[in-house]
C-alpha cells in the first residue's frame, strides 16, 4: 500500500509540474470540486486561476485552482490533478501506471479493471468479472479468471476462453499488480520477470481448495526448474543460481516464502 501511495504522490507532483509548464490548452474537459464537468476551449493558466470558454454556453469562465479536481485535454492527457484525487482510467500513462493508480471497486469486489491482449492482437481495456476466495473474502479467487475471462463491454458480458488470451494485467483487491499470460490452455501468473522468470499455475481440487504449482526458467542457463510440493525448493534454488555462488549463504538461511524468494531473484539480477 505504501508503494501505491508513494507512486500516486510522485505522479501528482509530475502532473502539477506539467500544469505549470503548459500555459494554454486548446480543448478538453474540466472537473470542479462539485463533480460538475464542462467541455472547454482555449483554457489558460493565469497565476492561481484558470480561464476558459465553456463549449456549451460559449461563455468565459474563471476558477481558482483549489476549486478544480482535474483538467484533461481532448487527447486524454491529464494536465492537472488536485492533491488526493484519483486519476480517471484513460490517460497517456503506461498501462502499468494506469492499473496501479486505478483503485479496484472495493464495495462489491465483483470486477477489476484490466488490460487484455488477445492472441489475434486485439487489445482490450475493460472491467472483468472476478470472485473472492472461498475461504478469504479479502483475496482474489484466481481460478475465476484462469480458464475464462468475462469482460464488461457497454454493460454487456463478453466471454473469452483462456486459449484466446495472450496476456492480462490488472490490480487486485489488495492493490497488488498482477500479470498473467496465456499458454494456449489456461492463464498462468508471472511472479517475476528477469534473468530468472517465475511462473505460477492455479488449480482446484475436489474440495474446492485452490492449489498452485510454481516453476522458474533461468534465461542464462536456458533451463526450467519445477518447484512443485514434491521438490526440494532450497535445492532447486541452489541449482538455478549456480552462476552466483555468493548467494548460497542467503539460500541456506532464507525462509521459503514468496517475499524471500523475490529477494533472492532481485539479488540474482544484481551485477
Amino acid at each position: 500500500m505504501k508503494k501505491v501511495y508513494l507512486f500516486v504522490a510522485i505522479m501528482y507532483c509530475c502532473l502539477n509540474l506539467s500544469a505549470q509548464d503548459i500555459k494554454t490548452v486548446s480543448a478538453g474537459t474540466i472537473t470542479i470540486i462539485t463533480n460538475q464537468q464542462m467541455k472547454f476551449t482555449n483554457l489558460r493558466f493565469v497565476e492561481d486561476q484558470v480561464l476558459f470558454i465553456n463549449s456549451s454556453t460559449k461563455s468565459e469562465f474563471t476558477y481558482f485552482m483549489n476549486s478544480i479536481r482535474s483538467i484533461v485535454d481532448d487527447k486524454g492527457t491529464t494536465i492537472y490533478l488536485k492533491a488526493g484525487e484519483k486519476l480517471p482510467v484513460e490517460r497517456v500513462l503506461t498501462e502499468e501506471q494506469k492499473l496501479l493508480i486505478l483503485n479496484p471497486p472495493l464495495v462489491d469486489r465483483k470486477q477489476v479493471y484490466a488490460k487484455i491482449v488477445l492472441k489475434n492482437g486485439t487489445v482490450l481495456r475493460t472491467y472483468i468479472k472476478t470472485k473472492t476466495n472461498l475461504f478469504d473474502s479479502e483475496r482474489l479467487d484466481e481460478i475465476s479468471i484462469v480458464t475464462r475471462v468475462v469482460a464488461i463491454k457497454n454493460k454487456e458480458k463478453v466471454r473469452y476462453k483462456a486459449k484466446e488470451i495472450d496476456s492480462m494485467k490488472f490490480v487486485d483487491y489488495n492493490y497488488k499488480y498482477r500479470v498473467f499470460f496465456g499458454d494456449g490452455k489456461g492463464l498462468q501468473e508471472v511472479l517475476y520477470d528477469g534473468k530468472i522468470k517465475w511462473y505460477r499455475m492455479y488449480w482446484r481440487d475436489i474440495n474446492y481448495s485452490t492449489h498452485t504449482t510454481d516453476y522458474m526458467y533461468n534465461t542464462e542457463l536456458k533451463q526450467l526448474f519445477n518447484l512443485s510440493l514434491f521438490n526440494n525448493r532450497r535445492k532447486k534454488f541452489r541449482e538455478m543460481t549456480i552462476l552466483r555462488p555468493d548467494l548460497l549463504p542467503f539460500i541456506d538461511e532464507m525462509s521459503i516464502e514468496d517475499k524471500y524468494i523475490l529477494q533472492l531473484l532481485d539479488r540474482y539480477e544484481e551485477d
